[in-house]
């Protein structure tokens, strides 16, 4: 889910999930501030950069360096069974999972429109791990996935196929 729907409908959504054991992602854009119960019933929690500054108290108008970006990580207190991303636009992403930060990097491509590249990011992670991939392994299909979207126009129009993000280089 995400933040466009009421928080409380997204909270009880998450927690009717957990009790089927259900897989839950929250995509925390537009941005708002989880509840505790929200995140404590979350498995993969995405942030943009701004996103995960807004969620520190952090100032917002600079990029964090990946060494800022890791020591606020780790300070956190994540759940052990929780997963952090943090998309950084064309420099690519962080993950972290069991207490394991793995920066991959972004693809250098030509950016015509970023419209929908965030959703794109969300599908494609969702279907990687649906699929039984690793936390890493699905963040660098998304990521890869993303790089695509962002060289054609439009929202729905940018997706690309799974074989196009297969075939990526």
């Amino acid at each position: 889910s995400q933040m466009e729907v009421k928080a409380e409908e997204v909270e009880k959504f998450f927690v009717n999930s957990k009790d089927k054991n259900c897989l839950t992602i929250l995509n925390v854009a537009p941005f708002r501030m989880p509840s505790k119960k929200l995140l404590a019933h979350t498995d993969v929690l995405v942030f943009n950069e701004l996103e995960f500054s807004l969620f520190l108290g952090l100032e917002t108008s600079k990029s964090l360096d990946l060494d800022s970006l890791k020591e606020k990580i780790t300070s956190l207190d994540i759940d052990d069974k929780s997963s952090l991303i943090v998309t950084l636009g064309e420099r690519g992403l962080v993950c972290y999972k069991d207490n394991t930060l793995d920066y991959i990097e972004g693809h250098s491509v030509e950016a015509i429109d970023t419209v929908g590249s965030g959703d794109c990011f969300i599908g494609a992670l969702t279907f990687s791990l649906l699929e039984g991939k690793s936390l890493k392994e699905s963040c660098k299909f998304a990521n890869k996935s993303a790089a695509i979207s962002v060289t054609r126009k439009g929202a729905a129009a940018s997706m690309p196929t799974i074989e196009e993000v297969v075939n990526f280089s």
